[in-house]
């Protein structure tokens, strides 16, 4: 409880979803908060990821960890473009903060459903 301590009930509960290329740099920028949740289609690529949080539950299915994991605060999307949206969408509706790897979206219509869906 000295200088600079932060306690756990101040940090956020971050989640990971894609762990291959840009996930795992943009999870160590936020190693200061709590990484409670990894998601990636394939674990043997995100197998040093899933090592490095380790205490982190791992799923295969952004829906499944939405559905199952309430503790999450944030998401961290770093998966390939086409799915960006669709999971900035799904993020959004179960009342979480997003960080998306750009591009957000494909074409006006995703970027104005999902300004939509945030206000």
């Amino acid at each position: 409880m000295g200088e600079g301590y932060v306690a756990p009930s101040d940090k956020m509960n971050i989640a990971g979803v894609g762990l291959g290329d840009m996930g795992p740099a943009n999870l160590k920028n936020l190693e200061s908060e709590s990484i409670v949740a990894l998601c990636d289609v394939d674990p043997n690529h995100a197998a040093r990821t899933i090592q490095r949080y380790s205490s982190a539950k791992f799923y295969t299915d952004y829906r499944e960890m939405l559905d199952r994991q309430k503790d999450i605060d944030g998401l961290v999307i770093a998966t390939p473009d086409h799915t960006h949206a669709v999971i900035t969408m799904a993020a959004i509706r179960a009342g979480k903060h997003v960080y998306c790897q750009k591009p957000l979206t494909h074409d006006v219509y995703e970027a104005r459903m999902l300004t939509k869906a945030s206000r």
